[in-house]
């Protein structure tokens, strides 16, 4: 094996590892992106009851908001 040879193996399987590593970050901004969407939701039913909330809140498990 050649130098250059032993080069384009090097890069071919560093090409390889960036794949991979692009296709978990996409994976991750899903997950991010999905996370974000049921954050909005709450949101969204928090404003809906109004601010004033009982207990820990909106998050108190019970839902008691006035």
């Amino acid at each position: 094996m050649g130098h250059c040879a032993k080069a384009w193996a090097i890069a071919a399987k560093a090409w390889v590892i960036m794949d991979k590593t692009w296709v978990n970050v996409a994976k991750a901004w899903v997950i991010v992106a999905k996370a974000w969407a049921i954050v909005a939701k709450a949101s969204v039913i928090v404003l809906r009851h109004g601010p004033v909330c009982s207990g820990m809140g909106p998050f108190d498990g019970m839902g008691h908001c006035g």
